[in-house]
């Protein structure tokens, strides 16, 4: 039995596994775990250590290299110029001249009282703004120490204090996010034994070490003067410029100043169009900015100038107008004489090529000055005064701003109504020789039109040209409203014309229903003389020129065909008909008659074919009619039988008792004439200009070189008078936008700044010049003229070349040859 048992035990042993292990095997089993063990850990540490390059090589490689590179660059756009714009005939209208553009390094400023003053007072800003540039603090990270134990940094970071970073060991700072710069320095002095509170201070105070925007597009001259009152030089070497950095910009200069001001607009400080074609094709006219680089020392500290590497900006695209700057020259002068005579508030002329709606001059006057845009101008704000009051500057500016050509709405009143007579004759509801009655006036409803005169029996088309209001009544209450408005869409209103000028409004012009959908006779029959829409100049000039262009109706534009690769009226707009051939001869017959027959119009037209239509009408004030003040103006074209040019005049507020004919009719019609004198120099007239014509340019506050360069390319003769020193054009002497005839010389004196006006000014040789001459030269170099007899200059006291303060006066004896 025991034998038996030994051997079942025995069996269920080798069964359950093998022999106990030996001492030694036990120890060899533990030193392998142990190895196991000590593997894995350096495996785990492997990983971390591998995790952490591809975080900083890789994910944060980025950040690391942005910082590096702003510890050793600083970068600043160079702005690119914009291309110039032309007229039709390549004359520059507007052009870059080269700048300057300000900076300050915060970090380098060495006399912040001296530098806000200073930059305050030649820069015209206010030195609050000026204090805070110069104050401003660093956005990226200060080192703060570097080396810490982690307990140092983990008390560090339990300061929880916003602009505070600890990380491997190092304490960065943000001085831009830190809020209360003293308790955190004195806090971190308390937990770092070698950091004393003064040098944690500075750490969390630390001013910003890149270049800082001030001013762009100063004169070159100023700037550099600036830059010359800034500098500390010790032996001759450069210490400091007190924190001032110049980088080389441009600023827009327009030729002529306030010439078609509305129709070019200006660029603001960052370089935008604002306004006029600027705005409209700001992008086309921008080019693509460059980059200065200022490279920077160990310390983060910007090194001189001479160590700037320039990334050269592209220039933009130049652009054409249709704009004829002798023709725009004619119509503002026209414009100008008008409203100075009637006394009004302000006056628009729009000229347009019938065939094509090209704009050949779109004047505005009072305008204002494109050199300087920020000014408001004097006569302006006088006349519109009672809508001034109470707003802010920059309402007043931008109200100034606004193109009356396409923006100011009014009631057109009789110059609607060759809408209404086409519109009925084409469609056959009366014949131009279908007869109307006039009695003076006419009862709609209860309510009494009256007529300027009583015209009796009249055929229709003698009610357009006696510009009748019972006889147009009658013949809009033959047509049908709905073909009406049918035609008034079709010519336009109620719609902006799409020309390509900012800020367009596009006029009113609803259905008149009573309730129940049917028609307000009363309404519907003040349409036919214009009353009850609203209108703006260069929507009526479009719709009337498509009435005596054989009907066709053609979009306007101020984009020249010349342009290419660019969107414009010109080349993306088809004509449409309006009316037949037909009709629209009919209309010129029956417009001509308006000036043949009224003795006034006719005078003033003279031998020249012209047809028209006059127009006066009540301003709305607060939804009531005024009883004193009017819109007053003319529509005309010549020659009648081809019409080739076509002319809006509007007077805003001429005096009381003006009408159409009196105020905006002498100035349409002198546009004309010399319009068609000087696109045909061969026709017979007493106005005749050349296509020669060369306009003096504004060059007064700019680079003498550049002034050179201007003129040059005008062909004007000049001399420069740099007695005074400096290099700004202070005055000239011959007039800007008077015409330069061959042969005079123009006399540029320059001065330090445009606004050096106490510099002396050398008297010039006047001999054998006529008053006229001796006065202009004088008066461009801003002397007085005292004239004793007449003629031609003999003597004169003081001699020439003699120097004087401005505003002296020189005798001048004239006689006779």
């Amino acid at each position: 039995m025991e034998s038996s048992r030994n051997k079942k035990t025995t069996h269920k042993s080798k069964k359950s596994g093998q022999e106990p292990l030996t001492p030694a095997a036990k120890q060899r089993r533990l030193q392998n775990r142990r190895v196991a063990f000590i593997l894995v850990i350096f495996l785990i540490l492997a990983a971390v250590i591998v995790g952490k390059l591809v975080y900083l090589q890789i994910i944060d490689s980025s950040d690391q290299y942005a910082r590096q590179v702003d510890q050793v660059v600083d970068q600043v756009q160079v702005q690119a110029s914009r291309g110039n714009i032309y007229d039709r005939n390549g004359n520059i209208l507007a052009q870059d001249s080269s700048a300057k553009a300000v900076y300050i390094i915060p970090s380098e400023i060495t006399d912040e009282d001296k530098l806000v003053k200073e930059l305050a007072k030649k820069l015209d800003l206010k030195e609050e703004s000026l204090r805070k540039k110069a104050e401003k603090l660093e956005n990226d990270y200060v080192i703060v120490k570097n080396s810490i134990s982690a307990s140092e940094g983990q008390r560090a970071h339990a300061l929880d204090r916003d602009g505070l970073k600890y990380r491997d060991g190092t304490l960065y700072a943000y001085p831009d996010k830190i809020d209360d710069a003293k308790s955190t320095a004195k806090a971190l002095a308390a937990i770092f034994d070698n950091l004393s509170y003064k040098t944690a201070l500075g750490y969390l105070t630390e001013k910003e070490n890149s270049a800082v925007l001030i001013k762009s597009q100063v004169d070159n001259s100023l700037a550099n003067k600036i830059l010359k009152d800034m500098t500390v030089k010790k032996n001759g070497e450069v210490q400091s410029t007190n924190g001032v950095e110049l980088i080389d910009d441009s600023r827009r200069y327009y030729t002529n100043g306030n010439f078609a001001s509305y129709v070019l607009g200006f660029t603001n400080q960052n370089y935008q169009g604002v306004s006029g074609v600027e705005s409209t094709y700001n992008s086309w006219l921008s080019g693509q900015n460059g980059l200065a680089y200022l490279q920077k020392d160990a310390s983060g500290n910007t090194l001189p100038s001479l160590t700037k590497v320039v990334k050269q900006p592209k220039k933009g695209k130049d652009l054409v107008l249709t704009i004829d700057s002798n023709i725009q020259i004619m119509a503002e002068k026209a414009l100008n004489e008008s409203i100075k005579e009637w006394k009004a508030k302000r006056g628009t002329a729009i000229v347009m090529d019938v065939d094509t709606g090209e704009i050949l001059a779109m004047a505005t006057k009072p305008d204002y000055d494109l050199n300087n845009p920020y000014t408001l101008n004097k006569t302006y704000a006088k006349n519109y005064s009672d809508q001034l009051d109470g707003k802010s500057n920059a309402d007043k500016l931008n109200l100034m701003w606004s193109n009356p050509a396409v923006s100011f709405t009014y009631e057109p009143g009789s110059t609607f109504k060759p809408i209404t007579a086409s519109s009925a004759f084409e469609e056959g509801a009366i014949s131009p020789s279908d007869k109307v009655v006039c009695n003076g006036s006419i009862n709609i409803d209860g309510v009494t039109i009256n007529c300027t005169a009583t015209h009796g029996v009249q055929t229709a088309a003698e009610a357009v040209s006696n510009s009748c209001n019972p006889g147009l009544v009658q013949i809009i209450q033959k047509l049908d409203p709905t073909l009406f408005y049918r035609y008034a869409y079709d010519y336009g209103f109620g719609k902006t014309t799409g020309i390509e000028l900012p800020g367009e409004e596009a006029g009113v012009m609803t259905r008149v229903f009573k309730s129940g959908n049917s028609i307000n006779l009363l309404d519907y029959s003040n349409l036919s003389f214009g009353q009850g829409l609203m209108t703006t100049p260069i929507q009526l000039l479009s719709a009337l020129n498509s009435v005596i262009n054989n009907g066709h109706y053609m979009r306007p534009t101020v984009i020249s065909s010349q342009n290419k690769g660019i969107s414009s009226n010109a080349s993306t707009s088809a004509s449409k008909q309006i009316i037949s051939k037909a009709t629209s001869k009919e209309m010129r017959q029956i417009m001509e008659k308006v000036v043949t027959n009224n003795p006034e119009l006719a005078s003033l037209a003279g031998d020249y074919s012209i047809g028209g239509k006059t127009g006066t009408a009540q301003k709305v004030e607060n939804g009531e009619y005024s009883h004193s003040k009017h819109v007053t103006s003319f529509f005309g074209f010549t020659p009648v039988k081809n019409p080739k040019y076509a002319v809006l005049v509007v007077i805003d507020e001429a005096q009381s008792g003006a009408y159409g004919a009196q105020s905006a009719a002498p100035a349409a019609i002198k546009i004309l004439q010399q319009t068609s004198d000087y696109m045909n120099p061969s026709s017979k007239s007493s106005t005749k200009m050349t296509k020669n014509t060369v306009t003096v340019p504004d060059v007064t506050g700019q680079e003498v070189e550049f002034a050179k360069e201007i003129l040059k390319e005008k062909g004007i003769t000049y001399k420069v008078d740099d007695s005074a020193g400096g290099s700004v054009v202070v005055s000239q002497s011959l007039k800007a936008k008077s015409t330069y005839k061959s042969g005079k010389t123009m006399v540029l004196v320059t001065g330090k700044s445009a606004d050096d006006t106490n510099a002396k000014v050398t008297v010039p040789d006047l001999s054998g010049m006529n008053i006229q001459e001796a006065n202009e030269i004088l008066t461009g170099l801003g002397l007085k003229i005292k004239v004793k007899g007449s003629g031609f200059a003999v003597s004169q006291n003081p001699k020439a070349g003699t120097k004087v303060n401005r505003n002296s006066k020189v005798t001048v004896t004239f006689k006779q040859k």
